[in-house]
């Protein structure tokens, strides 16, 4: 009797929990000291609340339609994410209810993996990951071959808005990461300029992908190596966390890198003036006077090198049609703002921390670089890079509320 009795327990409280685990949601998001409009938002999920694939969000007095949302599995947590689809005053708040709805068929961002890694969203794509690796061009200079970059990056017309292999500069690779004056274990290693046939950058493995209505992306490990000697040896590991949030007006794009110590060596990274996070721009906008930078400060090729900006746009003619692509770095960055290399004639800067002094990447101790690519068709918009920039800075606060 008593064991019935315990059993008859144990399913009254599976009964409860299974209640409680389903009990209806609510995210409740603050605006904070800034106007908010078509932020990304985001918010923690517990451990034990069971997600489907048919939820959506509508608001409390549900005045707007219903708002895709997903869940995205990160770092070992979960979190919702959605796009806010009504602006939202600085100091106001807004309640979003958790609802099923059958039948959910929504436009998804998608990636695609055949030999290399595409992200697109509706058929048009977004980026390409470059997971194999490319040969160089000049069959008499194979150490210009690389993998691991992002070309091309699309704009929402679905113009390339990066080159690779450019002529002038057979090393540069759309977006990319390579350190450039530095030593390790006592000699120097140059990560940036193959040519000298000291190190490289390699995509070693793609770790996960990630396909939504609301984002997308990957995860994939790289590795830094030194080729002086007969035996490669790997100096850095590093991750990138690349997230896609797809519009018709313009796509945002957020890397994260995350690069830690191989041995038990640190890397030394000499004071130089260029060498870091990286981006070149289609081959149309080399020599071309419509072409330019445009920094934070208002300051442009011809004054911006070195400078210290919250963002760097650039851009230039495709097709007739004006298309750029907005860098904004994240406040958490080593030395931020960092000075940019803003080149007097090429479509290509890098941020560059290293401009006034060296500093080390030490075993145990990550180097974490965050940015926020905004890419866009048409002129430059202040106000709409002045809002990205301030929810990169400080987003929106959420909380998830189960009754």
């Amino acid at each position: 009797m008593y064991r019935c009795l315990s059993i008859l327990a144990l399913l009254l409280l599976t009964n409860i929990c299974v209640a409680e685990i389903n009990a209806p949601a609510m995210i409740k998001i603050q605006a904070g000291q800034h106007d908010r409009e078509d932020s990304i938002v985001r918010v923690e999920l517990p451990k034990s609340f069971i997600w489907k694939e048919s939820y959506t969000l509508k608001t409390n007095d549900g005045a707007l339609p219903l708002i895709p949302c997903q869940k995205l599995e990160e770092n070992n947590e979960s979190f919702l994410l959605f796009r806010l689809q009504s602006p939202l005053k600085s100091g106001q708040s807004r309640g979003y209810l958790l609802v099923e709805q059958k039948h959910n068929k929504q436009e998804k961002v998608l990636a695609i993996q055949e030999k290399q890694l595409t992200l697109e969203f509706s058929g048009k794509p977004i980026l390409r990951y470059n997971t194999a690796y490319l040969d160089s061009p000049d069959p008499k200079q194979p150490y210009f071959g690389r993998s691991g970059f992002i070309h091309p990056l699309y704009d929402p017309a679905g113009h390339e808005t990066t080159d690779d292999f450019p002529a002038d500069h057979l090393h540069q690779h759309g977006i990319m990461f390579p350190w450039t004056k530095t030593s390790f274990r006592g000699h120097d290693i140059d990560f940036w300029n193959s040519k000298l046939q000291q190190g490289k950058v390699e995509h070693r493995q793609l770790l996960k992908t990630i396909s939504g209505p609301v984002v997308g992306g990957f995860d994939a490990s790289l590795a830094h190596i030194d080729i002086t000697s007969d035996e490669p040896v790997d100096v850095l590991n590093e991750t990138w966390q690349v997230r896609v949030y797809p519009s018709q007006s313009y796509h945002l794009i957020e890397i994260t890198s995350t690069q830690t110590c191989a041995t038990k060596d640190p890397l030394n990274i000499k004071k130089y003036h260029y060498g870091g996070m990286a981006f070149r721009g289609n081959a149309l906008w080399l020599n071309n006077s419509i072409s330019d930078f445009l920094t934070s400060e208002g300051k442009t090729r011809k004054d911006g090198n070195h400078t210290q900006p919250a963002w760097v746009d650039t851009h230039g003619l495709l097709e007739n049609i004006e298309s750029g692509v907005t860098i904004i770095p994240h406040p958490s960055n080593f030395r931020y703002p960092q000075p940019v290399r803003l080149h007097p004639s090429k479509p290509y800067f890098c941020f560059t921390p290293q401009v006034e002094s060296g500093f080390q990447i030490k075993p145990g101790t990550p180097y974490v670089s965050k940015y926020r690519y905004v890419v866009r068709t048409g002129t430059f918009d202040a106000k709409l890079t002045d809002r990205l920039y301030k929810d990169y800075a400080d987003p929106i606060k959420a909380k998830f509320i189960q009754e």
